[in-house]
């Protein structure tokens, strides 16, 4: 598969993930004077999402534009700058989220209030701020320590630092490990491990309300409880598919990279579909929507 052809293809799957992520944000941010802490990470999560697809496509694009492969010419350091900062945030507002609800499911009130009281205030918009500046100055040092004639180990063209072999250079070799594989790795065993918290609390509370013949709430909660499953699933899929590519990093263009820039791009296409119709707030406002678009209804 050749570089066109690669672009071609996300390309359609981000206008699905453009679509799905800014639908995210407007029924979030719809008739919502002032949001709740789950609903800012929701916002920021689709936002880096919306972000990291269209970055993810310039990849592909500029090296197309400029006939230069090598990942960190200007233009291609800037691109892949973005994109990973806004992957980096996604995950970490995921993992976020899952905290939060894991807090509320088990009844563990004070993280929860803590959140409250910092979203009532001006340290909670400081928070997230410096998530972005701090995940974008995590980025810097490759910028510094990366050399302009690095070998690129793949056959298709895409602006990314993982694309790249350093045989020379130990500090940037043992930082890379640091952000692509440990910070990453951390984030999404730390997913996972909340999902499978939130499926074992869910699974227990579904039984217990279908042997209430409580058939509403029930159902409410089989919906979120298919959404952890997916979620679960895609964070299983991206760990399992850069985990193989660390360990084949050496074999030019392998299934693993191809399968594991696929995967990441995939969490960003359909993780604001499984977050929004998987969680009950926002399928009663996009219900709202579609029922009484005339109401200006509070939540």
């Amino acid at each position: 598969m050749d570089s066109i052809s690669t672009l071609i293809i996300f390309g359609g799957f981000s206008i699905l993930g453009v679509l799905g992520n800014c639908f995210l944000i407007f029924i979030t941010k719809k008739d919502s004077i002032k949001l709740p802490a789950a609903d800012i990470f929701v916002v920021h999560l689709a936002s880096a999402n919306l972000i990291y697809l269209f970055f993810r496509d310039l990849s592909l694009a500029v090296p197309l534009l400029t006939k230069n492969c090598l990942p960190f010419n200007i233009p291609c350091m800037c691109v892949d700058f973005v994109m990973h900062t806004a992957l980096k945030l996604s995950s970490w507002c995921t993992l976020m989220l899952s905290v939060l609800r894991l807090c509320k499911l088990r009844k563990l009130y004070s993280p929860l209030w803590i959140a409250v009281k910092l979203e009532n205030s001006s340290f909670f918009s400081l928070f997230v701020l410096f998530q972005w500046i701090f995940w974008a100055a995590a980025y810097v040092p490759f910028l510094i320590l990366l050399p302009n004639n690095e070998i690129v180990n793949a056959t298709i063209c895409f602006c990314s630092i993982t694309t790249v072999i350093t045989t020379h250079k130990w500090s940037l070799e043992t930082y890379r490990l640091f952000y692509l594989s440990f910070s990453e790795y951390l984030l999404l065993v730390l997913m996972a491990a909340a999902n499978l918290h939130i499926i074992w609390v869910l699974l227990k509370r579904h039984r217990m309300l279908f042997a209430a013949n409580q058939w509403t709430r029930a159902q409410n909660t089989n919906r979120e409880l298919k959404a952890a499953k997916v979620i679960l699933f895609l964070v299983v899929l991206y760990v399992t598919c850069w985990g193989i590519h660390a360990l084949t990093q050496n074999i030019p263009e392998t299934i693993a990279l191809v399968v594991g820039h696929t995967a990441s791009l995939l969490y960003s296409v359909f993780s604001p579909y499984i977050i929004g119709f998987g969680y009950q707030t926002f399928r009663e406002k996009f219900k709202s929507m579609l029922t009484n678009p005339e109401l200006n209804i509070k939540y």
